[in-house]
């Protein structure tokens, strides 16, 4: 898929969105399928690519990105295999992008970096900083990390993150993995196996514009450390 320059969403876009949430089947989708194209996955590729150019210069020279799927983009269709709710689609548009660099070879090494990440939804944007899951020798360096002398700057960016408004997600683990005490100051990032900050924000004016492109680099700008962080302890 080829991105062309991001103008803005119509507000297609939107009501393309939430008409799939209310016919979210396979027969409607597919009836629709050259309009989701055109008023939601053409005009969204054209977004993240937009990103792409900008992110390396106006927040840090280590995030990447592509705009096609299994890079940046998502795929509309849900992973239904180990969910209760089987609809097939997503009301939503995802893109993620990542500062573990080009040696980064596949989506799942990409995915499971620190990355930046949105969500367009009819209504609201959503942004995020930090890691989904970490496995291995990255979850050993978090756990590490947090632990240690690094564990209050951690906290400190945290805390920054959330004044703005934005949620931490939520301990995986009743209590700290071994051998890590109950009452360790930071007991409570590690009980996580992820971190990461989102914020939600309504639509913005900007998002019929191109402007709503410098505008999501302005929220993402005090979640940003959250990712940097992660990216300089576990690399």
């Amino acid at each position: 898929m080829t991105a062309s320059a991001f103008t803005g969403y119509t507000p297609d876009t939107f009501v393309f969105l939430d008409e799939l949430g209310a016919n979210n089947n396979t027969a409607w989708f597919h009836s629709q399928k050259q309009r989701y194209q055109t008023v939601a996955a053409q005009p969204f590729a054209a977004f993240v690519g937009s990103l792409i150019d900008v992110l390396p210069d106006k927040l840090d020279p280590r995030i990447h990105g592509e705009a096609k799927i299994g890079g940046s983009l998502f795929r509309i269709n849900r992973d239904i295999r180990f969910s209760a709710d089987k609809s097939p689609y997503k009301d939503h548009l995802d893109a993620i992008f990542w500062l573990a660099g080009p040696q980064a070879a596949t989506a799942g090494e990409r995915r499971n970096s620190p990355s930046l990440f949105v969500r367009l939804t009819s209504e609201e944007v959503l942004l995020g900083a930090g890691v989904f899951g970490l496995k291995g020798d990255e979850l050993k360096r978090y756990r590490a990390a947090v632990a240690g002398p690094e564990g209050a700057t951690i906290r400190r960016i945290a805390d920054k993150a959330l004044a703005t408004g934005a949620t931490l997600n939520e301990p995986v683990r009743q209590k700290p993995p071994k051998p890590y005490p109950v009452d360790h100051p930071n007991a409570d990032l590690l009980q996580r196996d992820g971190f990461y900050v989102v914020a939600t924000h309504d639509q913005p004016a900007e998002v019929a514009s191109g402007k709503f492109v410098a505008w999501v680099v302005k929220q993402w700008k005090p979640l940003l450390p959250v990712a940097t962080w992660l990216a300089d302890q576990i690399g």
